[in-house]
């Protein structure tokens, strides 16, 4: 409790919000000028799978889609980008 007998609001944590597991519907990669930046090793379409559990534990993976066109050494570069990823729960839409 805070003064004067007020609770403070609970803060839910991410895990008790998004339990279950989610499949990536998007991923868009963008640089600081705003220019589409596709990721070098998984491409502009990953294929990607995030796990989480009430207890706070989660899990991700992601790969490329076509994964017979990785080279056995890629080089990310080091450009900036900001990355934009929706995802949907496994069994629902939206």
């Amino acid at each position: 409790m805070t003064g004067g007998g007020h609770r403070a609001p609970r803060i839910n944590r991410l895990s008790e919000l998004l339990p279950g597991t989610w499949l990536l519907k998007s991923r868009v990669d963008v640089t600081a000028a705003g220019e589409r930046y596709p990721d070098p090793p998984l491409g502009e379409d990953p294929v990607a799978l995030l796990v989480y559990e009430k207890s706070g534990h989660f899990s991700v993976q992601f790969m490329k889609r076509d994964r017979s066109a990785v080279p056995l050494a890629v080089s990310a570069g080091g450009t900036p980008v900001t990355r934009t990823l929706t995802w949907t729960r496994e069994g629902k839409s939206g």
